[in-house]
């Protein structure tokens, strides 16, 4: 398919050429076979075809007569063509580090609240305390009914207890618990921690609740616990 050949005189750079735009650039010319935008015609023969190259220069002919003196200046001639445009210029030396500026006094925004840190470990047991006074003597409660003897066992591991019971308590190989007997009216059980280490002794009802709560805990050398049940099955420190 033939494309028809449309003359645009000299090549611009800046110009947009459609496909058979022909042009004229340093004495040969060219015609598109690419719309392009400044594509030098020369040096890209994907994007221009040569139509007629410039011709080698003829002999030179005679001299020719002097001229009269102050003759008309011609017309001045159209502008060149542009030329290509030339390689980048090195980077110039940087510039001098310009003075620090004034301080703000104007407060940044607080920042976000960090993440909570996770607990510390639990801390060395505190000496005991002091004794304290005696308390005044309480009121003699009633006669209880008659009942087996009290019943001394050592213990070193979990132990279930039984009614008439004292438990001496050696923990020195771990903590352990003592399971407190079902519960029946006017049972009676103690419990005594007889080393002196931090490990702990657990209380704990087969039923019931123990001084309202479901364990209790004998921490210190010496303590003892001395336990009666009610007769809604708890059992409460005597």
């Amino acid at each position: 398919m033939s494309t028809s050949l449309n003359w645009t005189g000299p090549w611009l750079s800046t110009n947009t050429y459609a496909i058979g735009d022909a042009v004229f650039y340093i004495g040969s010319s060219y015609v598109a076979v690419v719309a392009n935008t400044d594509v030098a015609p020369n040096f890209n023969p994907s994007t221009w075809t040569m139509l007629a190259s410039e011709g080698q220069a003829g002999p030179m002919g005679a001299a020719g007569l002097s001229g009269g003196i102050g003759g008309v200046t011609g017309p001045a001639g159209s502008q060149g063509i542009q030329g290509a445009t030339g390689a980048t210029g090195a980077t110039g030396p940087a510039g001098s580090t310009g003075a620090t500026g004034a301080a703000s006094t104007v407060p940044g925004p607080t920042g976000a609240t960090g993440a909570a840190g996770s607990n510390g470990s639990q801390g060395i047991q505190g000496a005991t305390g002091a004794t304290g006074a005696t308390g005044a003597t309480g009121a003699t409660g009633a006669a209880g009914s008659g009942g087996a003897g009290i019943v001394v066992v050592s213990e070193s591991s979990a132990y279930a207890a039984v009614s008439g019971n004292l438990v001496l308590c050696t923990t020195t190989g771990g903590g352990f618990t003592v399971t407190l007997p079902t519960s029946t009216v006017d049972a009676t059980c103690s419990v005594k921690k007889v080393s002196n280490d931090s490990n702990h002794i657990t209380v704990s009802p087969i039923s019931g609740l123990v001084e309202d709560a479901a364990t209790m805990t004998i921490l210190n050398f010496g303590d003892c616990a001395d336990f009666g049940c009610d007769a809604s099955g708890n059992w409460w420190l005597i």
